[in-house]
């Protein structure tokens, strides 16, 4: 008789149901295939996922609903169905006693997964949308590194794409930090305001930051009737209820308390937070919450009273929004937060608030609250997209609205917005246009970036620790600040900006590197070619190494644009690579200058350094226009920069002059005395 080997094979969880391997062993035989036993017990559903494999479930027993790319099936034992790469699923058991079991197979085909990322281009249009910064300061270097530089590198990307993007933002007036820095200046909220979002639109134009409509709430025709439409029919569908409940009052003075007037610490992580929502977690709360709250007015004792306030039922859309996550771009840190809170079930969120600041609650009995300025940007954004569509001609003369733009189906939606801002964009503001109705055309992707750090600090306006845009590019150039701010982007972590680290980063990789670097370029095609470009001859294999590096090095670059894995961190870090490259590969050619009998190696080596330069100016113009421009202008080249399929080699027989100047200069110790208090 045959002795057939026993395996421990245990259970174990995943995606919330209970699964046991049947092929044990498949990764140690590298089989192309897996298998595996899963039970999705009474009452219960499965996580919604995907994955790169392909997959077939065969029931076994019981019976359910399967959801697949939001679609559902009724299955039964003895059904199969098959599952795409990347396909959303679910299974729920709907029964009261009996297990739902299945057996699921899974297989690989890398080629097709290849394929299907390729295939996932942006629409012909983009529309681009940047936080709102809220007009009680400048932006100084920390608000910069993140939404504004992210969403005009992105802008400036599928442009060189031919495709055509808009990029908006504005001021977010009606948030309770402008009357709060009004008080302690002795101005008026309004006054503040229109200060502070003059210096945020200067600083943003010098920084190079392409706006294409700035929303500004109080003069937008559109922007206060639109939030009100949306609250009174928001209202007449139930979404939004009054609710008797606690709230918070300063004991010294009164005042009600939200957002800005109140800190104590977070009910979630126990993190220092304001009102309403925590910076280090990003959760909401409702204020009532918070441990050991303190007003902020003189730092008094606060008080419970019950309030008749309004709230919107989020908690109305979890499965909805469940479907909508796990499509939806975002990277991990979003990610885990919404499935936190999904996982947690949704709160229901408080949008009106006692205040005299803001736009006014549009029916009875709420006369002396606002509307919550969160859920007004919700709206704002509608308006906004109204406004854009309208000044671009993008709006037909019977549609004359929002729609042009948010429900296109030729118009992709990306969002960038600092972490602390992800849950209400990531679920509170799709769940308000799921809850309208109307047809709006959710985001296709959430671009996010963490804290920018200042010598190991948080950038602080009431500490007085910070550096302001406009400050940092009185001494220097826009594109050193956007490379700087780019290579040192906060993506998945807090990262710290430095004075004496962005001196020697220009310095030594701008000023130094690659002025050495483009220089020798130049100078070489004078003295072997009299600055008439050459075409290529005969190939040594080092050469069609380099040139296979090249194209590896841009192919880098061009996937790091992408909002799959949007990275200018690391587009910085490849052109630094691609330099430093190209450096060694230019000491190596140099050695056929010598030898007549190697011409032809010659002339493919200079037309390969031209290259490489041409390449250069492509990957890093999202993030260095003007360098890119200058570049891309000395090189030969008219027009604007396009990223074609394969880098072109420079025109054979054309002449190019070497630049006038270096294309960077040293910073000297001036920006060092850059006050940093």
């Amino acid at each position: 008789m045959k002795t057939i080997n026993t395996i421990s094979n245990p259970s174990f969880s995943a995606y919330d149901i209970d699964c046991r391997k049947i092929v044990v062993d498949a990764d140690a035989q590298k089989l192309p295939f897996g298998a595996m036993e899963c039970v999705v017990k009474p009452g219960k559903t499965s996580r919604i996922h995907n994955h790169h494999e392909h997959e077939c479930f065969f029931i076994t027993q019981g019976s359910g609903v399967m959801s697949h790319e939001s679609e559902q099936t009724r299955v039964s034992a003895g059904d199969a169905i098959q599952i795409a790469p990347f396909a959303d699923h679910e299974l729920h058991n709907p029964s009261i006693d009996e297990d739902l079991r299945f057996v699921t197979i899974w297989w690989e085909d890398l080629r097709e997964a290849a394929a299907r990322a390729a295939r996932s281009k942006p629409g012909r249009r983009t529309l681009i949308i940047s936080t709102p910064p809220t007009p009680n300061g400048d932006l100084h270097l920390g608000h910069l590194s993140g939404p504004y530089t992210g969403a005009d590198i992105y802008r400036r990307f599928l442009e060189s794409q031919q495709l055509q993007a808009l990029h908006i933002t504005g001021r977010d007036d009606n948030q309770s930090y402008v009357p709060r820095k009004a008080g302690d200046q002795g101005r008026s909220p309004v006054e503040l305001a229109d200060d502070y979002s003059d210096r945020m639109e200067n600083a943003l134009k010098r920084s190079a930051i392409r706006i294409d409509h700035y929303a500004h709430p109080r003069k937008s025709p559109y922007h206060v009737s639109l939030v009100s439409r949306v609250v009174t029919e928001l209202y007449a569908k139930d979404c939004i209820y009054e609710k008797a409940a606690e709230s918070l009052f300063c004991r010294a003075t009164g005042r009600y308390l939200h957002e800005a007037h109140v800190r104590g610490l977070c009910p979630h992580c126990n993190a220092e937070s304001d009102g309403n929502a925590c910076e280090q977690c990003g959760r909401p709360n409702d204020v009532v919450d918070l441990i050991e709250p303190v007003s902020k007015f003189g730092n008094a004792g606060v008080e419970k009273r019950v309030t008749n306030r309004l709230y919107f039922r989020l908690s109305a859309f979890q499965k909805e929004l469940k479907l909508y996550i796990a499509q939806v771009t975002m990277p991990a840190h979003l990610a885990a937060l919404c499935h936190s809170m999904l996982d947690a079930g949704l709160p229901d969120i408080c949008v009106s608030h006692l205040t005299d600041w803001g736009i006014e609650v549009p029916f009875p009995g709420f006369e002396d609250q606002r509307i919550y300025v969160w859920f007004e940007m919700a709206a704002g954004y509608l308006a906004a997209a109204r406004e854009t569509s309208e000044k671009f001609g993008l709006a037909t003369a019977e549609d004359q609205s929002w729609r042009a733009l948010f429900a296109n189906e030729e118009t992709d939606v990306v969002h960038f917005f600092g972490f602390d801002n992800g849950y209400y964009h990531a679920l509170l503001f799709p769940a308000i246009y799921m809850a309208l109705g109307w047809g709006i055309k959710l985001p296709s992707a959430f671009v996010v970036n963490e804290l920018l750090n200042l010598d190991g600090q948080k950038f602080s306006t009431s500490r007085n620790h910070l550096i302001w845009g406009t400050d940092l590019l009185r001494f220097v150039p826009s594109d050193y600040m956007r490379f700087y701010l780019s290579l040192g982007r906060p993506e998945t972590s807090k990262t710290n900006f430095s004075l004496s680290e962005f001196m020697d980063i220009v310095n030594q990789t701008l000023a130094g590197e690659w002025n050495a670097y483009l220089e020798r370029v130049f100078q070489s095609l004078q003295e072997n070619f009299q600055g008439v470009v050459p075409a290529p001859g005969a190939w040594t294999h080092e050469q069609r190494a380099f040139f296979a590096r090249v194209n590896a090095l841009v192919g880098d670059a061009k996937a790091a644009y992408r909002t799959s894995d949007f990275s200018p961190q690391r587009v910085c870090e490849t052109a630094i690579e691609l330099i430093r490259e190209a450096r060694r590969f230019s000491s190596s050619n140099a050695h056929f200058v010598r030898s007549s009998a190697s011409s032809d190696f010659l002339r493919t080596g200079t037309a390969l350094e031209l290259r490489t330069a041409g390449a250069l100016a492509i990957i890093i113009h999202p993030v260095m226009p003007d360098f890119a421009r200058t570049l891309w202008e000395v090189l030969g080249s008219n027009g604007n920069i396009a990223w074609p399929e394969e880098i072109p080699f420079a025109q054979e027989g054309a002449v190019i002059s070497p630049p006038g100047k270096l294309f960077f200069q040293p910073i000297t110790n001036d920006v060092l005395g850059l006050q940093t208090k």
